[in-house]
């Protein structure tokens, strides 16, 4: 009995110790408590075409700006449309597998399924899986790059409306057909796949940070870690208006920082966006039973900012979006979907008398998530289409808005800045 009492002392003290810190806490922020916002030059997103930039990057890294978006960054347009049927054809086919996000409670789902033959890291080394982590990495860089057998992909459209040819990186029609037989036949033909997306950012950020940048590798076995996975959404998801959160609880700081990069392969069509939502739920694949993502009260309807207007019908901000200009025709196809926050927490100071607050950052409780919308107050947004490149410090609040009807694919890897006299480091 004596063991058994002084477990229970320990338990009683520790938790006085945790209700004493959370009390300490609050009279702080209560006290001295306001969130501090970035103005200016360090607020801005930086808008490029087609490339990365140095001097982008280095204003990135030491938090000058808030992100960089890279318009038309893999193309042709066309061929991130094609990538993005095929992970999405994959996802529907029940490939996928939740991309549980880290909160104060653990690993919880989330709104993202994930592709490849690894889980994302933070997930394998929750579950003690991390030898598998590094076997799946390998297998993965192989797989996204097999030579594709055109025979066994012939320009055709399935009943959902999905292309399963994947005809390309050929250049124009012409000279595809130049590289047929007498016969029109392609069978015979095996060429390897596009650049994978992901690959490419590898070699343009190694190009354009003046220290270079590659694949992060473990300490101690030296092994590599993943260069990206494949993310994917399938509506209704269950955040109406985004889920707001950071991927790491830190101070902004010039020397070191943890950023993403997202590729954005495929979005929802305009006629999809315009539709009504379902009164029924869905499950999307691989979701264990029970996982509703409609609009159910179980789920839906509090992932509201607290603006209880009674819209449910679409999260697209489609009064914000934009034509472009596709082989002289014009189609809807920048969509707002991402919100982010210039906040500027960059002393512990601020982050101390702000402690109770920031905490909410890691939690998917409605009522907190309506708490932080109201304290950080309007977000910026950003329109993307497919093709698009947006890198940001995930240091600062920012969320993926949410929607009702189609699919958004994007690639996504981790950026690790550790000075500017050091090589980035990618993981995933």
């Amino acid at each position: 009995m004596k063991g058994t009492s002084t477990t229970r002392l320990a338990s009683a003290t520790s938790e006085a110790s945790a209700s004493g810190l959370r009390q300490f806490f609050a009279w702080l922020e209560g006290r001295y408590g306001g969130l501090p916002f970035d103005v200016g030059q360090r607020a801005e997103i930086i808008v490029r075409d087609g490339e990365l930039h140095s001097d982008d990057l280095v204003r990135l890294m030491t938090h000058e700006a808030t992100a960089l978006h890279v318009k038309n960054f893999y193309g042709p347009r066309e061929a991130a449309r094609r990538w993005g049927d095929r992970l999405s054809q994959e996802a529907l086919e029940g490939k996928g597998q939740n991309w549980k996000v880290s909160t104060s409670r653990g690993l919880e789902s989330s709104d993202v399924f994930t592709l490849g033959a690894h889980a994302p890291f933070n997930i394998a080394s929750a579950l003690g899986k991390t030898d598998d982590y590094f076997r799946g990495v390998k297998r993965e860089f192989r797989e996204r790059r097999q030579p594709i057998s055109w025979g066994q992909m012939e320009t055709t459209r399935d009943s959902t409306g999905i292309h399963t040819d994947v005809d390309m990186g050929m250049g124009t029609n012409g000279s595809a057909r130049s590289m047929m037989g007498d016969d029109g036949s392609m069978a015979a033909m095996c060429l390897p796949p596009p650049l994978w997306p992901l690959d490419q950012f590898r070699l343009q950020l190694d190009e354009a940070w003046p220290e270079g940048a590659g694949l992060a590798r473990d300490v101690k076995s030296k092994r590599c870690f993943g260069g990206g996975l494949p993310r994917v959404m399938l509506g209704p998801t269950r955040w109406r208006k985004g889920f707001v959160h950071v991927d790491e609880m830190a101070p902004l700081s010039p020397t070191n920082g943890l950023f993403s990069a997202n590729i954005y392969l495929k979005l929802p069509t305009s006629a999809e966006m315009a539709q009504q939502p379902s009164s029924s739920s869905s499950r999307a694949p691989g979701a264990p039973e029970g996982t509703k993502l409609g609009l159910s009260v179980e789920v839906g309807d509090y992932a509201s900012d607290g603006d209880n207007d009674g819209d449910d019908s679409i999260t697209m901000d489609t009064s914000t979006s934009s034509s472009d200009h596709v082989n002289g025709s014009t189609t809807d196809t920048r969509q707002a979907i991402f919100e982010i926050w210039p906040l500027g927490v960059r002393s512990r100071w601020d982050w101390y008398r702000n402690a109770t607050l920031m905490s909410a950052l890691s939690s998917q409780e409605p009522e907190l998530q309506v708490r932080l919308r109201k304290a950080l107050g309007e977000p910026q947004r950003i329109e993307v289409a497919e093709g698009d490149l947006i890198m940001l410090c995930v240091q600062r609040p920012h969320a993926a808005i949410g929607f009702q009807q189609g699919t958004r694919v994007s690639l996504q890897c981790f950026v690790q800045h550790c000075g500017g006299d050091k090589r980035l480091l990618i993981d995933a």
